[in-house]
């Protein structure tokens, strides 16, 4: 067996899980004693996963995750007796692996389905899954034997400083000027589609870096939201190569006339900081990437860039604005062709990622799809040993998959048309809903600065579980059009009452997946109409999201509520000054809502109205109105929701007062919505 197998099977071997014809060699048992102070002999076994977002800060009680396979629902729990779903795990990969041929790509993503979340026992730390520790374990084995041989070198003669080591980091600059560019013409899936070129192009790029230097994805150690890092051994042919592929890549985007650009540097590091002190690698190349951004271009390229560009018998796209050869018609009953080549490519992305039937993206050289000089076609199956990437089922492994690159997407649209989203609603309107994790760099610089590269790929790998898996049961059956879902952000678009009730529970259950008060997300919640661009709506979500972030971060931001401009109309730009709540006090208002929801559909809507206007002024004199309109109602529930709003304005100072005259705005706003009919 090839030496890739008995190194990203090297600890499962020590477990007595797969030991058929395993090759293991010095490389293997230098690495694990070295870098995981794990000998050859230990005798270890596995065990519960320790939430590691737990282990972060002092004094947190720790949890644990519950051992299930990569893409079911994972939930915390306190340590206990799991050996039978352990034992389960164990029995249902030994029955894939023996039935399935030993190729990298099937073995590593069976590893990672099986023990994603569980770990091993001690001397093992149990934060650090054991697919972490394996695939680490073998990037790192190969990484070191490819030096060695490639420098006839022994490992007896290596420096703990020696730069045995490259780092590769890219950088897809230019993300949201480029999702957000298109127009209202089929936007909803030029919107979609845009956002997954991004995830898709990210992937065809590391592929060709890594074909051209002539390694597996082995390789990647992170991939994700228009980054990526790879670690591979510093070898100066494989520099050479690297250097001319990033040339190739950044040459056709330059053809391509993209609003994007990649940036493409590495640094070098030693076995010494794998062990203590891999995040200032990680901040050198952060540093060498930001100062790249700002001469992105080779001397090679830039006449490509400057050279005089014929303008006449050019036609304008009416989705991005660029001037091309020849515009294309979006969909088959549209009048004229007005969308360049690239535009409608997006467009045929975002149908293509919402069929449910389709699930490979397969290499084809008569592909509709051309990306780095490779042709794709989406397709619901294939014949014969094709290469290409698994979009759906993707813990469905099977044997014809040897070539096939499984992608995590979220792919949940409820519709491909935004008005089915709003069907059976009487407001007929609409919310978007953006969020990013707070202060994530501040994590890692600071609170992972001395960690190893295990526990900082660990806190990576779940927090894109939770973007990308644990989504979806906040998901399901809403009517909701996820537009991307990233390694640690979020914008989705649908039903406003939906979407409400997505973005309460998603806090709940972040809350429950990190087990870590420390670890937050803010969010912005806009209300708009099917009149609105998609463009406009993104530009407000952003602004919502950033109130939330200037609110202290761990907020929640809604569009406008104290002003009467708070749902987007005509042609207004902005929003003004906005209500941005802790999602805390958001938990109580939503549980208010629900409350008054109940007795305002028995209620007449001219008293909502009543009670906007009030909010409106916000006066001193709010308790005083309520308690003149409760005096003359005569109707029991009426008087049952002035009551419920009476009680909030009880004993307020002026501070108060204003806060709940927001407050109450924004219900009165959320209720006036419920009862239109």
């Amino acid at each position: 067996m090839k030496d890739i197998f008995g190194d990203l099977l090297y600890f499962l071997n020590l477990c007595g899980i797969y030991q058929k014809d395993l090759k293991s060699d010095e490389f293997n048992d230098f690495i694990s004693s070295e870098v995981f102070s794990v000998e050859q002999d230990s005798k270890v076994q596995i065990s519960q996963l320790v939430n590691p977002f737990t282990t972060i800060d002092e004094n947190l009680k720790e949890s644990y995750f519950s051992p299930v396979e990569y893409g079911k629902y994972v939930f915390n729990d306190e340590k206990r007796d799991f050996s039978k779903e352990i034992q389960n795990l164990i029995s249902e990969f030994k029955k894939e692996i023996s039935a399935l041929p030993m190729n990298f790509n099937i073995v590593e993503r069976l590893v990672k389905k099986y023990f994603s979340f569980v770990s091993f026992s001690k001397p093992f730390i149990q934060s650090i899954s054991a697919y972490q520790y394996s695939k680490l374990q073998a990037l790192l084995s190969s990484s070191l034997r490819l030096y060695c041989q490639n420098y006839g070198k022994n490992l007896g003669s290596l420096q703990n400083a020696e730069q045995i080591f490259t780092l590769v980091g890219g950088d897809i600059s230019g993300i949201q000027r480029f999702i957000s560019n298109v127009s209202s013409r089929g936007a909803l899936r030029s919107y979609r589609g845009r956002s997954f070129f991004i995830e898709f192009v990210q992937e065809v790029i590391v592929d060709k870096i890594l074909e051209d230097i002539g390694l597996s994805r082995l390789h990647v150690y992170f991939i994700g939201g228009g980054h990526f890092y790879l670690i591979v051994p510093n070898i100066s042919e494989i520099e050479q190569k690297m250097n001319k592929s990033i040339e190739e890549i950044n040459r056709w985007f330059i053809e391509k006339r993209l609003d994007l650009s990649v940036i493409i540097d590495y640094t070098h590091f030693s076995l010494n900081e794998v062990k203590h002190d891999i995040q200032k690698v990680f901040s050198e190349l952060s540093k060498k990437l930001r100062l790249k951004k700002y001469r992105s271009l080779s001397i090679e390229n830039m006449p490509m860039v400057f050279e005089p560009l014929t303008l006449s018998n050019l036609e304008v796209c009416k989705v991005c604005g660029r001037k091309v050869e020849k515009v294309y018609k979006l969909r088959n009953d549209d009048i004229e062709a007005f969308a360049c080549e690239i535009c409608k490519m997006q467009y045929e992305f975002g149908k293509e990622i919402m069929e449910s039937e389709n699930v490979y993206i397969i290499e084809s050289a008569q592909g509709n799809f051309e990306i780095l000089g490779k042709r794709f076609d989406f397709v619901q199956n294939f014949e014969g040993n094709r290469k290409g990437y698994k979009i759906r089922k993707i813990n469905e492994i099977l044997e014809k998959e040897e070539n096939i690159i499984p992608l995590e997407i979220v792919s949940y649209a409820y519709s491909q048309d935004l008005s089915e989203l709003s069907v059976d609603e009487p407001s007929k309107k609409y919310a978007s809903f953006q969020a990013d994790v707070d202060n994530l760099g501040n994590l890692f610089r600071n609170k992972l600065g001395n960690t190893s590269l295990a526990q900082s790929s660990m806190i990576s790998g779940m927090l894109t579980y939770f973007f990308k898996q644990q989504i979806y049961k906040i998901l399901a059956g809403k009517k909701i059009t996820v537009i991307y879902a990233g390694g640690d952000d979020l914008f989705l678009l649908g039903n406003w009452r939906d979407v409400l009730e997505f973005s309460k529970q998603m806090y709940e259950e972040f809350r429950n997946f990190v087990q870590n008060e420390n670890i937050t997300f803010s969010a912005g919640y806009v209300l708009f109409s099917d009149k609105e661009s998609i463009k406009m709506i993104k530009e407000i979500s952003e602004n919502a999201e950033s109130r939330a972030k200037d609110n202290g971060k761990d907020s929640i931001a809604f569009s406008n509520p104290i002003y009467k401009g708070m749902v987007i109309s005509g042609q207004r730009k902005h929003v003004s000054k906005g209500l941005a709540l802790k999602w805390r006090e958001y938990q109580e208002i939503f549980d208010f809502f629900e409350d008054t929801e109940e007795i305002a559909d028995y209620v007449d809507r001219s008293l909502i109205r009543k009670m906007l206007n009030i909010s409106y002024e916000n006066t001193p004199l709010a308790h005083a109105y309520f308690s003149y309109l409760y005096a003359r109602e005569t109707e029991e529930r009426d008087k049952e929701l002035i009551g419920l709003i009476m009680e909030k304005y009880k004993n307020l100072d002026e501070k108060s007062l204003e806060k709940v005259n927001a407050r109450m705005n924004l219900i009165a706003q959320l209720l006036d919505l419920t009862v239109r009919r």
